[in-house]
């Protein structure tokens, strides 16, 4: 056996312990084979009384505890005892008895050593007994001590985390016993007697948690078992040095380095010690930290629930982090860790950090300038004539509801600005326009210095997004905008290869009909047969039908038409409690109980988005031949006396229904819809066949 073995076999030794220790009943004390031990002492490093004075008194301030060794007169056989040191302030010290010994007869056996275990080593005294009795002992301490490595990876001793081992459908369950990055050791009862079904040779399926969270869960192999009467103990080692926690992207946001380096903070989850750890490198999405090898504490697949981000020791963010890699370079150990969720806010702050880092012009959500957005605004044509001529009247308003969007609204809208010297050169915005779809709009740019700026602003909101898009807090399963398929660029850039792309559920593009209605000042009425009223399950029911047979798309996914899961905040809910108005209901148009056409009515504070569309009536016609015009404009009517403008939008949907009946209409929209979810076959595409790069 070489030195390194020896040491972790007297390492597990004294680990052994601790499941006794910590125990409800009373077990008999660890044993300890004393000829280990005189060979783990060969070649040992060499500790001087006052540095073995200095770890008892520490072992004392932090209310820890040793062990003693004690061997047996006739058995030869050594055994551990816990005891609890006083202070020491001379070459004596004092120790009491732990609880759960002070009834055990030591009559056959002789002291030997103070053994004391840290993280990193085990110290062992060969002191002299000087007083033995009920209460405790008393040694002289020796001139020299001797310090043995505890293991090449520290292992420390865990509580509050429960155990599910699952192979093949044998079941165990019972906790945590000790950790480190590359095994840990559990202590575990079969659900019933069948224990033998548990084959060491096949990895099973582990799941640890504490206070019904899931901390680990992923396959790991068994390296070792022990059972005797009281337990069953497994040391397990994880399977998966890289955890796939998200689908492989070819858009991937930029990892920065930033100085001075951030720093981690987090109470472990299992073993419960404050662990600090330096950033190497850091994007939206998540960060990486090198480690030492022998003091390792991050495993792949753990989950800390609560981490703080600090920069400069001032800036503080707390996230969600899962470590989804572990690799060993050159000594040191690369640990890469995936953002889970955080605060939106935090988000935001993080995101203009390393967009300030990358290009010190973008800024995300920061405090805008609302006389240069303007000025931007009409500069660059975004608001042509007709626009502002419908939003004139009401543009103080207009203005001030601009003036609460961006301040301080995460939960509801984000925006990007490119900036020099307090000049905007290009704006990009969403919004969370339904329950889980965010709608982008108000993109514009002018060059600065030459420079394309739209193209540079829409490279940082696609970082943004990529990372923004896997936080559940931002409630962001689908992205969604509306264009003009006669306008080339966003028809190629969303249209043309959307249909390329040909795949519906992942990437859509609906066509409308648009007109603008005017909202009359006595309501048509219905004839007799025709019925307006709210929408039924089964009328939606047969949208569904209606909608999948038409495209296939991701248009009632994103306007998310149903109830809501239980425990979840309306949408119109979190409008109102940041001081907007938000609202979508829908109604179902009838002939004879027949489903003729579904509205779908959008109301928010007007010009929260410049086209309206959030202010508009969407017609899903679902029997177009038998469905007049007249009928449907007479529905409209009832529902336009609803809006505060004189003239609301109307989108009819198909368009070809607008088409077949002449209906006069200015224009056709677009909405284009993408599952976040299942981005990689458009991008992958958008690169192909445009040479479209979202990669810097």
């Amino acid at each position: 056996m070489d030195h390194k073995s020896r040491d972790e076999d007297l390492g597990a030794g004294i680990r052994s312990l601790d499941i006794v220790s910590e125990g409800k009943t009373f077990l008999p004390p660890w044993m300890f084979r004393h000829e280990d031990l005189i060979k783990a002492l060969e070649g040992a490093q060499v500790l001087e009384k006052r540095k073995l004075i200095n770890a008892l008194n520490y072992l004392h301030f932090m209310e820890g505890h040793l062990y003693a060794l004690f061997q047996h007169d006739h058995y030869n056989e050594g055994i551990l005892i816990e005891a609890l040191p006083e202070p020491c302030l001379d070459d004596r010290i004092v120790c009491r008895w732990a609880d759960r010994y002070s009834t055990f007869n030591l009559k056959q056996f002789q002291f030997r050593y103070l053994v004391i275990k840290t993280n990193e080593s085990i110290l062992l005294a060969p002191a002299v007994l000087l007083e033995e009795g009920i209460d405790g002992f008393t040694v002289q301490l020796p001139d020299e001590s001797f310090v043995l490595s505890r293991r090449q990876v520290v292992r420390f001793p865990c509580s509050d985390t429960s155990v599910e081992l699952i192979q093949s459908g044998f079941v165990a369950t019972g906790r945590l016993v000790d950790f480190s990055p590359l095994a840990f050791r559990v202590s575990v009862k079969p659900e019933n007697s069948s224990s033998i079904w548990f084959n060491p040779d096949v990895p099973a399926t582990v799941q640890l948690s504490s206070d019904g969270k899931i901390l680990f869960s992923g396959p790991c192999q068994c390296s070792r078992q022990t059972q005797d009467l009281f337990s069953w103990e497994i040391v397990l080692k994880p399977q998966d040095t890289l955890i796939a926690r998200y689908q492989p992207v070819i858009f991937r946001s930029n990892r920065q380095q930033v100085a001075p380096m951030p720093l981690i903070q987090f109470e472990h989850p299992f073993f419960k010690k404050q662990i600090q750890r330096e950033i190497q490198n850091i994007s939206h999405s998540g960060f990486s930290v090198y480690e030492k090898a022998e003091e390792g504490v991050l495993m792949p697949g753990m989950i800390l629930p609560s981490l703080m981000i600090a920069f400069a020791g001032i800036l503080k963010m707390t996230v969600k982090a899962q470590v989804i890699r572990r690799q060993e370079e050159n000594g040191q150990v690369l640990c890469g860790l995936a953002i889970l969720d955080m605060d939106l806010d935090q988000y935001r702050t993080l995101s203009q950090i390393l967009g300030y880092v990358e290009d010190p012009h973008t800024y995300v959500a920061n405090k805008v300038d609302m006389d240069a957005l303007w000025e931007f605004l009409f500069d660059t044509g975004f608001i042509y004539p007709k626009k502002y001529r419908h939003l004139q009247s009401y543009r103080g308003n207009f203005k001030e509801t601009y003036r609460k969007l961006y301040q301080d609204c995460p939960e509801i809208t984000q925006h990007f600005t490119y900036e020099k010297n307090g000049r905007i050169y290009a704006h990009l915005s969403i919004i969370r326009a339904y329950q889980k779809a965010w709608l982008g709009h108000h993109w514009a740019a002018r060059r600065m210095d030459g420079q394309k700026t739209g193209y540079l602003l829409l490279q940082h909101g696609a970082n943004y997004l990529t990372g923004l898009a896997r936080l559940p807090s931002a409630n962001m399963d689908y992205l969604m905008t509306y264009f003009r398929p006669d306008n080339p660029f966003p028809y190629m850039l969303f249209g043309d290869t959307t249909k390329a792309y040909n795949n519906p559920r992942h990437c859509s593009a609906d066509v409308f009909a648009y007109r603008p209605y005017e909202r009359p000042e006595r309501p048509g009425l219905l004839p007799g047969a025709w019925t307006l009223r709210e929408s039924r399950p089964t009328d939606l029911w047969e949208l569904d039908l209606f909608y999948r047979h038409r495209s296939g798309g991701l248009m009632l996914d994103a306007f998310h038409i149903g109830a809501l899961g239980k425990g979840v905040e309306p949408l119109s809910e979190v409008y109102e409690r940041l001081g907007f108005n938000r609202e979508m209901n829908v109604l179902s148009l009838l002939q004879d109980d027949h489903l003729k056409a579904v509205f779908i009515v959008d109301r928010s504070d007007l010009g929260i988005n410049l086209s309206e569309l959030l202010n508009s009536i969407k017609i899903m016609v679902i029997d177009s031949e038998n469905t007049p015009w007249e009928i449907l404009s007479a529905a409209v009517d009832q529902i336009a006396v609803q809006y505060p403008v004189e003239e609301i939008p109307v989108l009819i949907y198909p368009e070809d229904y607008a088409e077949a009946r002449q209906i006069p209409h200015e224009r056709q929209y677009m909405l284009w819809i993408i599952s976040v979810r299942d981005n990689k076959g458009y991008i992958e595409f958008l690169q192909k066949q445009y040479g479209i790069s979202l990669k810097t």
